[in-house]
């Protein structure tokens, strides 16, 4: 038996389920499709206008609205009879699953709704009859969504729909009500207490990731000797700077180049290098994400090779302002829609560390991308950043602390991650071994 399983005993005897994702199930359970013990309805074809003069506008929820134990309640509103929202309206208690999207993502009611509210067609609403309960068959949507099987039953290679007919034909365990209940309440508890500590985990990740930021910020504008003397940057954003620094514009000292833009024919594992904005960030290129292009198929006049020490800015997109130094290993490689800043007159390697400071990225570079209707970044805007200038010899000397400094702090943030992913495993192996009745836990007294 699996980790999850090793703190709790069995069941005394087990049979087979019949059920190639279930496997044995105790002896004394039932299995059976959904529609067996709950009442499965899809919502209501969104309707933005009235068609008749019965309609009123109601607020529903949508796909968006539902994710896994949680239930936004940001809603917007459609037209409907008075018949449509008796038929489809939402009361306290009803879970709620996602038929498209993340299918079979689900949450229950667990607050009173104070208005008539209904449910579009991209969710189900299920209601137990007297045999079952929807706290039960939430956590045993979780197990077959963590195990993957709605991969299997909707057909994943297209687009995913967890229709009705689907959902009321799923066979699962049916355990007595009881069980169900005892099962929901250990899982309730002993969830909340794992989800409590992923919580301060991403909480120690945020602090971390604000430390990272501090160090960068605080020695590319203050350097690393703070006894020497200082002097009035000219800009009151920066204040003070060490008084041998200079303040100058990124088009000073390094070249801005374009990478494509249009990409060509992508190859998994061979052609050259292309790396794209989806495999940076923070810093770091991310071999495991490039793909490949055969260079033929690019106009030579087209194509950037870019160096060891070129840094990749991204241009569009989510990302904008991100970067990342190209290493030596991957010179010869050829960028993509992004821009190249090829330093002339620094050190590349400071020059990175500077585009990550927050003075950088936060207070210049994420203004000017939000200028555009979708975020944008254009050269000229790049090239007219301003940055704080040592003598070079500082730049190599900030650089190389800031690679001690932060690969300690990236190792830490590694580990937090780690830790994280465990905590989620085990959860997900928790609720599988309780609700296929791997551990029996009827008897287990509530955690304090």
């Amino acid at each position: 038996m699996s980790g999850a399983g090793k703190r709790w005993k069995p069941y005394s005897a087990y049979k087979d389920s019949g059920v190639e994702w279930l496997g044995q199930v105790p002896e004394g359970w039932e299995v059976g499709r959904v529609a067996f013990g709950y009442n499965i309805a899809l919502g209501k074809m969104l309707q933005p206008s009235p068609n008749s003069e019965q309609n009123i506008v109601v607020p529903y929820y949508r796909a968006m609205n539902v994710q896994w134990e949680k239930i936004d309640s940001d809603l917007k509103v459609m037209w409907a009879t008075p018949e449509e929202i008796k038929n489809f309206g939402v009361r306290q208690g009803d879970l709620l699953v996602c038929e498209g999207g993340e299918v079979g993502r689900a949450a229950i009611i667990n607050f009173p709704i104070d208005e008539p509210t209904i449910i579009q067609n991209a969710l189900h609403r299920v209601r137990a009859f007297e045999n079952c309960h929807v706290r039960y068959l939430l956590r045993v949507l979780e197990h077959v969504a963590s195990a993957d099987w709605f991969s299997v039953l909707c057909n994943k290679s297209t687009i995913a729909h967890f229709t009705g007919e689907k959902f009321k034909a799923l066979k699962c365990p049916l355990p007595p009500l009881p069980e169900q209940l005892a099962i929901a309440t250990f899982l309730d508890q002993q969830c909340a207490q794992i989800d409590s500590l992923i919580e301060k985990k991403k909480r120690m990740l945020s602090l971390l990731d604000e430390k990272r930021r501090a160090v960068i910020t605080q020695a590319v504008t203050r350097g690393l000797d703070p006894t020497v003397p200082m002097k009035d940057s000219g800009v009151e954003w920066l204040g003070m700077v060490p008084e041998e620094w200079e303040v100058r514009r990124f088009k000073f000292l390094a070249s801005v180049y374009y990478g494509l833009s249009e990409p060509p024919e992508y190859h998994k594992q061979e052609g050259v290098r292309f790396i794209r904005a989806t495999d940076l960030h923070a810093g770091k290129i991310f071999l495991e994400t490039i793909l490949y292009v055969d260079p033929n198929d690019i106009p030579r006049d087209k194509i950037f090779w870019l160096r060891g020490g070129d840094i990749i800015v991204v241009r569009s997109g989510a990302y904008t302002g991100d970067s990342a130094i190209v290493t030596k290993q991957l010179e010869g490689s050829i960028a993509g829609f992004d821009m190249i800043l090829r330093c002339t007159e620094a050190v590349p390697q400071f020059i990175q560390w500077v585009l990550l400071s927050a003075y950088t990225k936060e207070t210049q570079i994420d203004l000017q991308r939000m200028r555009a209707a979708q975020p944008h970044l254009n050269a000229d805007q790049l090239k007219n950043c301003i940055l704080l200038y040592p003598p070079l010899h500082e730049q190599q000397a900030i650089a190389d602390y800031l690679d001690v400094q932060c690969t300690a702090l990236d190792s830490q943030r590694k580990n937090l991650e780690k830790s994280i992913e465990l905590l989620r495993e085990y959860r997900a192996s928790l609720i599988t071994h309780a609700v296929t009745g791997k551990i029996d836990v009827r008897d287990v007294a509530p955690l304090q």
